[in-house]
């Protein structure tokens, strides 16, 4: 996360700048939640331009922006706005064939798929959306402060996106902070899942004892946890007024650079990055923050409620960057807890923002599972009687790696699982 890089790197530099500079400029800049309600309407004349030029962007910024990132979507695509309940949700559609819905990580937007949308949609109709509180899509006050507001607020909103998309039944993939979204909608509403694709998702491991007098962290870590409990994680990028967007360059360089393939202007990239991030109210950071405990575990982890939550008739894949800094053994439990057919994919020279570290084997991995739901959806479709609608071949992506581990058709599972590299791709196969 962006802000707790600068906050551990300026807190490691000069701790007592950090507490004496950015906690009043962390304070100032975050609107104090109303216990009222949930999520209200924009206050009267509470926007951007609240503080004249010392935050440079806009929501005309933020479109322009998108649109030098969605200009390297190399197929042709449809991009609207969603009505939702008053909000308005930012929507790219491409392609034929099943349903998959993209959902992005925190701090992040559409345009950020802008390497995968292309490759994807050769087999599916490939939806990727703004969340509520993200991107260009509205972003009402946030007034809720439990993680049971937080994934009403995006469990909800999506479910009732799906709805004005005419989507009865659907692949799920969401990255991040968006795989724990999408594991939250998967619970609820398990029936309109096709097959659910956790993309180094966040909050799967339960928090160790952060703080407190059993905790071994140093003392400036803690005093980190403390300042980041205290306001918007994005804050400060904010509250830098014409400085934010160097912070961006200086602080997460690292981001443009893995787009430097699609695009030679990493400005681009950068300016993206900070329009999605400089804008108010901030609503989705002040409802991710809601879900989190310490510095960024969740309060509710996936690992507690997937297995046993999610019925057997559910498909998973997880996917993860080989050099993630997310925790792999935790993924490999939760995928060894599930009761449905469950796979784990790692991709090679790839972290954890493998869809464009290592697009090519990333795409590849989502097809193979665009094999899985087309055979489904054959089969379904056979029984009835009738060819599968939006199916007119079905034609497999060959493994060069042997049969993969998991759980069986019949529902069997292996004593023990191990990553082997291949081809780009670490798949898992039967261990002895």
């Amino acid at each position: 996360m962006p802000f707790t890089r600068v906050l551990h790197t300026v807190a490691r530099r000069h701790p007592r700048s950090l507490i004496n500079k950015t906690l009043p400029l962390i304070m100032s800049a975050s609107p104090s939640p109303s216990p009222s309600s949930t999520v209200g309407t924009r206050e009267p004349g509470r926007s951007w331009w609240s503080l004249p030029r010392w935050v440079p962007t806009s929501s005309h910024l933020l479109h322009e922006a998108e649109k030098n990132m969605v200009q390297h979507i190399s197929v042709p695509y449809e991009q609207t706005m969603v009505e939702v309940d008053g909000h308005q949700i930012n929507t790219i559609k491409a392609g034929r064939g099943p349903p998959l819905v993209l959902v992005h990580g925190f701090a992040a937007g559409v345009g950020f798929w802008c390497a995968n949308i292309p490759a994807l949609s050769s087999r599916f109709t490939v939806y990727a959306l703004d969340l509520v509180g993200f991107g260009r899509s509205s972003r009402p006050l946030w007034r809720g402060s439990t993680p049971a507001d937080a994934e009403e607020l995006w469990v909800t909103s999506l479910n009732k996106w799906a709805t004005a998309m005419g989507l009865s039944k659907f692949t799920l993939l969401g990255h991040s902070m968006g795989g724990y979204i999408s594991a939250c909608y998967a619970l609820r509403y398990p029936h309109q899942i096709q097959h659910l694709v956790l993309a180094d998702p966040w909050g799967v491991p339960r928090p160790p004892a952060l703080t407190g007098p059993d905790s071994d962290l140093p003392f400036r870590y803690k005093m980190i946890i403390k300042i980041a409990s205290m306001g918007s994680p994005l804050s400060v990028l904010r509250a830098a007024g014409p400085w934010g967007p160097g912070l961006v360059t200086r602080f997460r360089s690292d981001i443009p650079r893995k787009f430097a393939h699609l695009t030679p202007n990493l400005s681009h990239v950068s300016d993206y990055i900070y329009h999605l991030n400089a804008q108010l109210p901030a609503t989705g950071e002040q409802a991710f923050q809601s879900l989190t405990v310490g510095l960024g575990w969740a309060k509710a982890p996936i690992i507690d409620r997937l297995p046993g939550g999610l019925p057997a008739s559910v498909p998973t894949t997880l996917i993860y960057g080989a050099e993630t800094w997310m925790d792999l053994d935790a993924g490999v439990q939760l995928k060894n807890s599930l009761t449905g057919p469950s796979k784990m994919v790692v991709v090679e020279d790839a972290g954890h923002h493998l869809y464009i570290d290592n697009s090519r084997a990333f795409n590849a991995a989502v097809l193979e599972v665009a094999d899985q739901v087309h055979h489904a959806l054959q089969r379904e479709h056979v029984e009835r009687g009738r060819p599968a609608a939006g199916v007119d071949e079905i034609v497999a992506i060959p493994h060069k790696r042997g049969e993969v581990g998991g759980v069986g058709p019949g529902g069997e599972r292996p004593a023990h699982t191990t990553p082997t590299t291949v081809g780009g791709l670490v798949e898992e196969v039967t261990g002895t």
